[in-house]
């Protein structure tokens, strides 16, 4: 089993969790406490585990461009 758990400190947390919740649902569990963003990915197979972050890393990585953060 592969695990995963990223948190990110934002002061648009709600708004970038909104950006992001569609692209990876059903693949990353996600939620926010405070100001931090929480993601969690598991998998039991790498290359799915691999694509989920590197999707999720790009996803955010928009959201954040745009926020300008």
């Amino acid at each position: 089993m592969f695990e995963c758990k990223i948190k990110i400190h934002s002061e648009n947390a709600q708004k970038i969790l909104k950006s992001v919740e569609i692209e990876n649902r059903g693949y990353v569990e996600s939620r926010i406490e405070g100001n931090k963003l929480i993601f969690e990915i598991k998998s039991n197979n790498f290359k799915s585990f691999y694509r989920t972050i590197e999707d999720l890393l790009d996803s955010l990585s928009l959201s954040f461009n745009i926020m300008k953060e």
